[in-house]
């Protein structure tokens, strides 16, 4: 189930670091916090389906499925090693 119009941006440079953003918000939350982290880090920042730049699916979606989007999306990229915030 890999959802390629989702958004991601890839930014920085060192080990992998995914970061998500909570409910109703988008990978701009956390703008303030890539200045640092990417010195550091290769940073993913992804937009959930139906938040930020990611369009929204046509059907409602459980956490589960969410869950299971966001690690088809990893693989589907080859981004195997990966630490989360």
């Amino acid at each position: 189930m890999v959802h390629s119009e989702i958004y991601m941006r890839t930014a920085g440079n060192g080990p992998s670091l995914m970061v998500l953003h909570g409910f109703l918000a988008n990978s701009s939350t956390w703008e303030i916090f890539a200045a640092y982290v990417e010195q550091y880090f290769t940073v993913h920042y992804i937009d959930l389906p139906g938040h930020g730049q990611s369009p929204s699916m046509s059907a409602w979606t459980t956490l589960n499925e969410l869950a299971e989007i966001v690690q088809d999306f990893l693989h589907s990229r080859n981004i195997t090693s990966n630490s989360g915030l």
